[in-house]
């Protein structure tokens, strides 16, 4: 999804026409990655809902996730 929304701002920008690649070299595998019109509303969702996020007064209550521990931004994000 991160490509796509760097697919998606070079659109809006004016740059249209480009596609992703994401490259795999311990696997020996490339993955082809395109913006599609389903994804532009999903990144729309997306960003409406963070500028929303970001306009609020106090944060959203905090939900654990059983894929919480195993995060990368674990401690960036909530330190129990």
């Amino acid at each position: 999804m991160q490509v796509k929304y760097y697919l998606y701002y070079l659109k809006q920008n004016g740059a249209d026409g480009f596609i992703g690649e994401l490259d795999f070299p311990a696997l020996k595998q490339k993955t082809i990655v395109k913006l599609e019109k389903e994804d532009e509303e999903t990144l729309e969702d997306m960003c409406n809902k963070i500028s929303e996020l970001c306009k609020s007064d106090k944060p959203p209550e905090y939900r654990k996730k059983g894929i919480c521990k195993n995060c990368a931004y674990y401690d960036l994000c909530a330190i129990v």
